[in-house]
């Protein structure tokens, strides 16, 4: 469903930019506001320093503000050496690389155009819109005090959270195994609180919060025999935890050491 709708969402975009839809939605965010209405918590943190009349070089972008399809790449970056198959994917997008070194700066070279320069229109026209009522104007001079009416705010996860992301995939030929391991899993995920779930999200995403539309593709949980430790894509968003345990404490004990081994997406 959600990727139904984001694919709508991007067919109709080059429509609504020539109807001027952006640019009316914050006219009503704007009226909201004054009249003591709700917030619309819907922009990235690099799109609000942009609607607050930021310097395009100032900027500062992080991998929460990235769409899915850039998310894999922008990872590579961040988290490890660029190779020239990354390379060559930031050159057929217009981003061309000459110091290869400065990840951080490549990060934020991509992020700026993919974020903000291929939806500079749409975004000219929401910034036009919140000129309603002065409150473009409010916002530049006091930033801070309206993050919280339009940014995204990311709650740290909980075991629900969590779990109800997942697609859980049993096979024919272990499901009585392969269920029972479900059962561990819910119950680990039930007893970790705080920074150890931002870990087990983390071990599977690359991230540490759930975006506000969520992941796409939709994260899976799958089953393996062949291991007694859990395993990862952060690609594809997928764990693999293994059905191999007949009792919970074994298998927490290797989810234990798998998270403590994993360290976290970009470290060591």
């Amino acid at each position: 469903e959600r990727d139904q709708i984001m694919g709508d969402f991007k067919a109709l975009q080059g429509e609504h930019s020539k109807d001027r839809i952006y640019l009316r939605c914050d006219q009503f965010m704007a009226i909201s506001l004054v009249t003591r209405g709700n917030g619309f918590n819907l922009m990235s943190r690099g799109v609000y320093q942009y609607a607050c009349g930021t310097e395009l070089s100032k900027i500062v972008f992080d991998l929460a503000d990235i769409p899915d399809d850039t998310r894999p790449i922008c990872r590579a970056i961040l988290g490890a050496s660029i190779d020239e198959a990354c390379i060559s994917e930031l050159n057929k997008s217009g981003i061309f690389i000459t110091e290869v070194e400065d990840r951080p700066g490549i990060f934020q070279t991509v992020a700026l155009n993919r974020v903000i320069l291929e939806n500079k229109s749409e975004l000219d026209q929401l910034i036009e819109g919140l000129e309603s009522l002065r409150v473009r104007s409010t916002l530049i001079a006091h930033p801070e005090i309206f993050e919280e009416c339009f940014i995204v705010t990311n709650k740290d996860p909980d075991a629900d959270d969590i779990l109800n992301l997942f697609h859980v995939y049993y096979s024919q030929s272990n499901k009585i195994m392969e269920e029972l391991a479900y059962t561990f899993f819910v119950k680990y995920l039930k007893a970790c609180e705080g920074d150890k779930l931002k870990k087990m999200l983390n071990f599977f995403t690359g991230e540490e919060s759930i975006p506000a539309v969520g992941f796409s593709p939709k994260p899976s949980l799958r089953f393996t025999e062949t291991s007694l430790y859990p395993s990862s894509s952060t690609c594809s968003f997928e764990l693999v935890v293994s059905s191999g345990h007949t009792n919970f404490e074994s298998f927490q004990s290797r989810m234990d050491q798998a998270l403590v081994s994993h360290g976290g997406f970009g470290c060591p």
